[in-house]
């Protein structure tokens, strides 16, 4: 099951086993993303398996600029949408709890691991962390919600990992790479961290995973709705 097959429901909410797959799956993202060695590498690596452990479930969004590029291309209904996102956030708190624990850092102390903050002012923030998510959910939509690729679909996790990768490899030493509202948000709550610059962090995650959907998904992906690959000649 793809992230196009799992996203789209006809109850107003989502199975709780999606939800609970977007919970878990934050959390780990969390708790694990904020310490791996080879920070980029490191989560990208740890995305694209948690991407595949869990797309079976709930399509593997693990960050709510993902699901709200769902949100604005039809993909999820506004509580299917809402619901996936608070499940990743609280998950990525408790993630960063977790964290906390396992590192012997004490909470609310103002600083702890996974915070992210930037020494190059509001405008990288913005511009890096817009431009992180938009390559990241473009990619999620070219790969995994385009019918036209569904032949690579067995890879697609993994290729969303690189995109994070690739991202992150850029714009770390600008932002420290967050790229995900929830990852934002979990190490924030928790050691009461950098929230005079957490909001522009959250705001252009949103705003570049929405541009992103929108682009691959008005432009490429929709007049491919219905497509279905052709049989091959036996």
């Amino acid at each position: 099951e793809t992230m196009a097959d799992a996203s789209i429901e006809t109850s107003s909410l989502p199975p709780v086993n999606a939800l609970l797959a977007e919970f878990v799956g934050t959390m780990i993202f969390a708790t694990f993303g904020a310490v791996v060695p080879q920070g980029p590498l490191g989560n990208g690596i740890l995305l694209a398996v948690l991407v595949y452990i869990t797309a079976g479930e709930s399509g593997g969004h693990l960050n709510p600029a993902v699901s709200l590029g769902f949100l604005i291309t039809g993909k999820q209904k506004v509580m299917e949408s809402v619901s996936y996102m608070g499940a990743q956030i609280v998950g990525a708190i408790v993630g960063a709890g977790l964290t906390s624990l396992l590192c012997q850092v004490a909470p609310f102390g103002g600083e702890g691991p996974g915070c992210f903050h930037s020494d190059k002012g509001i405008i990288s923030i913005l511009s890096w962390e817009f431009a992180m998510a938009f390559l990241l959910v473009a990619v999620i939509f070219g790969i995994a919600v385009n019918p036209k690729a569904s032949q690579f679909s067995s890879a697609a996790p993994m290729v969303i990992g690189l995109a994070l990768f690739i991202g992150a490899s850029a714009g770390a030493e600008y932002t420290g790479a967050s790229v995900n509202p929830a990852r934002t948000i979990g190490p924030a709550v928790i050691y009461l961290c950098h929230w005079d610059q957490a909001l522009f962090y959250i705001v252009a995650e949103f705003l570049g995973g929405a541009v992103g959907a929108a682009l691959m998904y008005f432009v490429f992906v929709r007049k491919n709705e219905g497509y279905t690959e052709p049989e091959k000649a036996v």
